[in-house]
């Protein structure tokens, strides 16, 4: 958290739908009209890890600045799941956002997937380089 009470989270976004990547485009645009969106990764197609019905999924990353407490910034975004169609306990996937790290420290057991690490990985990248 910084000075001003303001917190810098890391999200990861997913979509197993056939318009995942279009998905998570306009949930990225979603956020961007709601948050102060500092990066974003390019869309990657991953295979399923868990999900043998599920051949892929669609993922991306993004950084954003909030004064929401995790809890407050999840409950948002669980309610953005809803709102683009994702119901619990089905196969079809269409937006699943996960906090991963907040104020550079990892909070989700999903950091030690390797595609996640990648996200978080370039999202470093782009905020080291937009410093500089």
């Amino acid at each position: 958290m910084d000075s001003n009470g303001i917190h810098t989270y890391r999200l990861c976004m997913g979509s197993n739908a056939k318009e995942g990547r279009s998905l998570i485009k306009k949930a990225i645009k979603t956020l961007n009209g709601s948050f102060d969106v500092e990066a974003v990764t390019n869309t990657i197609h991953t295979p399923s890890l868990d999900d043998s019905s599920c051949l892929f999924y669609f993922n991306a990353g993004i950084s954003l600045k909030t004064e929401l407490s995790p809890e407050e910034l999840k409950k948002h975004l669980k309610k953005m799941e809803s709102d683009f169609g994702r119901v619990k306990g089905i196969e079809l996937v269409t937006l699943d956002i996960d906090i991963i790290m907040m104020d550079e420290e990892a909070i989700h057991t999903d950091y030690r997937k390797q595609y996640v690490k990648y996200l978080m990985n370039q999202l470093s990248s782009k905020l080291h380089y937009k410093k500089n």
